[in-house]
């Protein structure tokens, strides 16, 4: 067990978990919960990565899980990002929220500089408040911590798909940006699209061969591996599989992540 005592009056420890259902409990009831950082997701991927909770006294108010090389942390070519998860504060008010949080996001700077030598890590949107790692630079006057790069994500919230509107009608469909519905016409009245849901192993890797195979270029992850974890996910009911058939053929492929919410996590098409 490691401590991180942070700059304000809270004392957050940092403890590696092995505990495979604990961790996915929190998971699930966390406010970026994603099928990456799900148990069964990291047991099959062949880096070394290890598993921490950022609790303070017995709650559990973060997770985050590392590729780790002895002293260093690295970079993985298997999986998109390597996200703090924080805990979903319902009705805690919005200043003691982002207090909070700038605390966790504290202690877990403190365990990356005071534990390792070489640090890269891919996070999600929610890392936004980046204060600590910069204050972090200032006080060692060095840049020590830098943002390499910058990848963009959309996020679509389908609460906003009212029940028994027309589509057209919904909130969602109005926030969309002038360029995407009109593709979303265009699809509706042109195009002969027929939705399906159900898990194919075979549509899914023969839609994802054919997608690189187009673009000239190999995948850079396992198929086969992929398949298997998210068979495992969808008989869990965490996930599900939907694709497009227009005229007869597959041509596009979306995977739904199914934990309270329903978020896109994976879209290929042919």
């Amino acid at each position: 067990m490691l401590c991180s005592n942070i700059e304000h009056m809270s004392i957050f420890i940092i403890e590696e978990t092995r505990d495979d259902k604990k961790w996915d409990n929190f998971l699930s009831t966390s406010i970026n919960k994603n099928i990456y950082t799900n148990s069964i997701f990291i047991k099959k991927l062949k880096n070394n990565y290890k598993k921490f909770f950022i609790k303070k006294e017995k709650e559990i108010f973060a997770s985050f899980f590392l590729n780790t090389d002895s002293k260093n942390i690295l970079l993985s070519d298997e999986i998109i990002y390597t996200p703090l998860a924080f805990k979903d504060y319902k009705k805690k008010p919005t200043a003691s929220r982002v207090s909070e949080k700038f605390e966790i996001i504290t202690a877990f700077k403190n365990y990356l500089a005071e534990n390792y030598n070489n640090i890269n890590f891919i996070s999600d949107y929610y890392l936004d408040d980046l204060r600590p790692f910069y204050w972090h630079n200032f006080d060692n006057k060095k840049e020590i911590f830098k943002i390499k790069d910058i990848k963009y994500t959309t996020v679509i919230n389908l609460k906003k798909i009212e029940n028994g509107k027309i589509f057209k009608d919904t909130n969602f469909y109005k926030d969309l940006s002038v360029r995407v519905r009109q593709q979303f016409n265009y699809s509706h009245t042109r195009k002969n699209y027929e939705f399906k849901k159900d898990f194919s192993k075979k549509i899914f890797k023969t839609i994802v061969k054919k997608t690189f195979e187009r673009q000239g270029v190999i995948a850079d992850f396992n198929i086969d591996l992929q398949i298997e974890i998210l068979e495992k996910l969808h008989k869990l009911g965490l996930v599900q599989m939907y694709y497009c058939i227009e005229n007869k053929k597959y041509c596009h492929l979306l995977f739904l992540e199914i934990l309270k919410i329903m978020r896109s996590i994976y879209m290929v098409e042919d």
